[in-house]
């Protein structure tokens, strides 16, 4: 290939690589570092979303942009020796802009060589993810305030919770971590629900379901569960996520209404209606009452328990018209 070749093609790549970084430079946050973590330059859209002019940033300790316990952490002072070494480091970035407001950045950290292959700067490129982290951040304040939430691991073992998971299971952070979610579970809760549970969760797919739990003290809480695998690269889950709603009060109340039910079937002749007036069931002391056996009441409008004279008359037309209403009729009834 001629030289003439050579410096045409030489300069359509260099023409390529300055499209690419004017692209870049326009779309995402440019900034460079020396060696020892000083910023040397920093381009507008990064100084637009950290809030500073360049000459407030110029010289500055990388530092200067992240929170004091960041900086002082071990995993801070090893991600800098990682660059220097001319290992690259890319991830979520947690910054502090003018004023301390949160930024939230994705992007990386490149180490940039020189000649003789030694890093002389680093390079960062970085995306604003601020307003998507900050409204995560607002969902997942309110999933904290209003649910019990956990991760376990393929075990099933709590790696992690909210606060208050402890608050309804009575179990302190340190009881709970490492320990089966189980420990929790109310031995009347059939062993087939978990099976289940495991099942669904196992082919990646998420689990719904009321759950009884036992308290440290032994009483016993109720919630209503959403198990969600998260997954990993793979495909298959790597931990799973629980959100949990306390519904004692509201169980409770309807084991209560139940009871009640029960107390009336067992005690009274009872029968329910559609708003037309056909029996969608009644019970057994109202079947015996009378005369009818299993279903055979089922279907039959209002109208064939009482006298052709009331079904006629202006009273039982009104009767129906005010129970469609929603007002309530009580007295008595005649029936045959």
């Amino acid at each position: 290939m001629s030289t003439a070749k050579k410096i045409e093609q030489g300069i359509e790549s260099f023409g390529g690589l300055k499209a690419m970084s004017q692209a870049i430079h326009l779309a995402q946050g440019v900034v460079e570092y020396s060696v020892d973590g000083k910023v040397l330059n920093a381009n507008s859209k990064f100084l637009t979303i950290m809030g500073y002019a360049e000459t407030e940033v110029v010289n500055r300790s990388h530092d200067f942009f992240n929170p004091t316990l960041i900086t002082e952490s071990f995993e801070y002072r090893q991600f800098w020796e990682k660059l220097k070494r001319g290992e690259s480091q890319s991830g979520e970035f947690h910054l502090v802009g003018k004023n301390g407001r949160d930024v939230w950045l994705v992007g990386s950290f490149s180490p940039v060589f020189n000649e003789e292959k030694q890093v002389n700067k680093i390079l960062g490129i970085f995306t604003d993810i601020t307003e998507t982290k900050t409204e995560l951040k607002v969902r997942m304040d309110i999933m904290n305030m209003t649910s019990i939430v956990s991760e376990a691991n393929q075990k099933g073992d709590i790696i992690s919770m909210n606060d208050k998971y402890p608050e309804i299971s009575q179990y302190s952070k340190e009881e709970l971590i490492g320990r089966p979610h189980n420990m929790t579970r109310h031995p009347d809760m059939p062993k087939e629900v978990f099976k289940e549970m495991w099942a669904t969760i196992g082919r990646g797919k998420m689990f719904r379901g009321v759950v009884k739990n036992r308290a440290k003290d032994g009483s016993p809480y109720y919630v209503d569960a959403v198990i969600a695998p998260i997954l990993g690269e793979n495909g298959k889950p790597k931990k799973y996520l629980g959100v949990r709603y306390d519904i004692t009060a509201l169980e409770l109340e309807r084991q209560n209404m139940r009871g009640i039910l029960r107390a009336i079937d067992g005690s009274f002749a009872y029968i329910e209606y559609d708003t037309a007036g056909n029996v969608i069931s009644a019970n057994k002391i109202f079947q015996d009452f009378l005369g009818y056996q299993g279903e055979e009441l089922n279907g039959k409008h209002h109208r064939n328990f009482c006298e052709p004279s009331f079904v006629s008359s202006f009273e039982y037309r009104e009767f129906w018209s005010e129970l469609n209403a929603g007002k309530s009729k009580n007295g008595i009834f005649k029936r045959t």
